[in-house]
This record gives C-alpha cells, structure tokens and sequence, in this order.
C-alpha cells in the first residue's frame, strides 16, 4: 500500500468505483421518489460536536471522491478479493437501502425492508463500500479518509436520532427499541 499516490486516470482509476455509487444513490432513488431523494440529503438541527462532526463529514466525503481520481484498481494483491467482496456488498445493501427508502418515506421514518434490520443501512453500505475502495485500490490513506468519516457519521446519526425522537415521537421511539443502529434487531 502507498501512502501518496501518482495521479493518473484511466480505466483502473479508483473514480469509476465511486462513479457507480452515486449512480445508485441519486439516480436510482430520484427515479422512485423524487420527494425522498430530497428528503434524504436533510441534516437535522445539530449542537454541539455534531456541528463539527457535519463539517468533517462534508469534507471527508468531498476527499473520499477527489482522492478516488488519483488511485487505481490493484487486481494483483491479496486484499484484492477482500476488497471486492466489501464493495459489492456494500452496493446491495445501498441498492436495497434506497429502494426501501424512496418506497417507504412518506412525511415520515422508514421503517419496513432492510430498515427492519438496520436504522442506517445506507451509511453501513457507505462504510463497507468505502473500505472495499480503499483495500482494492490499497491505499492506507484512503482508508484513513474513511475512518475519519466514520467518526463523524456517528455524532450525525445521533443528531438525526434526536430529532425523529421528537419529530415522530412514540412510533420512533418504539422503532428504536426494536431495531439498532447498524445491524441488527434488539428484540
């Protein structure tokens, strides 16, 4: 793994493996609901280190995609195979994750599909997708990026926690009992 790339964009480039990301992400749920496509790029009020967890956020993603034109795919490594079976996975999760999205957002939370098992499946696919980049492309930089994202996913959920604690009240609350933040149901 190299920690300072070389610049170069051809077919190996590590950006058409973010180019099919965003393809799923914005085209697919803008083609089943435009209103939710809306609705899922809303961040609810912040305080505190969730203001500051927005910006790095904001700035790592940004970085996630500009840092994938200077990487390229590394089929001859061992982390390879790794890689890819986290990328494709990742990509199902966030296909699926979207669909459900687009088709059970109605002025409200989702909660039916794969939001039965996960009340944040599109930032675990992030997570998984993001780390197959980085292992296919071997780069311990880009996987410094991601980390660095990660941390800051987690104070953004726990603002979009409060607010549809407050927002949608009980049923959200019961929601939340019943299923956890990632993966899994707690009862």
């Amino acid at each position: 793994m190299q920690i300072i790339p070389e610049f170069t964009l051809k077919w190996t480039s590590g950006i058409y493996l973010g180019l099919l990301v965003i393809v799923i992400r914005y085209c697919l749920m803008y083609f089943v609901s435009r209103k939710a496509n809306e609705q899922a790029d809303f961040f609810p009020p912040m305080i505190g280190k969730e203001k500051i967890a927005y910006w790095v956020y904001t700035t790592t993603s940004f970085l996630i995609y500009l840092y994938l034109i200077f990487i390229t795919i590394k089929t001859d490594t061992f982390l390879f195979p790794l890689g890819i079976f986290f990328y494709l996975l990742g990509l199902i999760i966030l296909a699926k994750s979207t669909v459900d999205y687009a088709h059970g957002y109605q002025d409200g939370f989702v909660n039916l599909g794969i939001y039965l098992y996960s009340r944040n499946p599109m930032y675990v696919s992030y997570f998984l997708i993001y780390v197959g980049i980085g292992l296919i492309c071997t780069s311990w930089l880009y996987l410094l990026i991601v980390l660095m994202r990660e941390v800051s996913t987690y104070w953004l959920i726990l603002s979009e926690e409060r607010w549809c604690k407050e927002k949608f009240g009980e049923p959200y609350q019961k929601y939340f009992s019943n299923v956890n933040r990632y993966i899994g149901r707690s009862k």
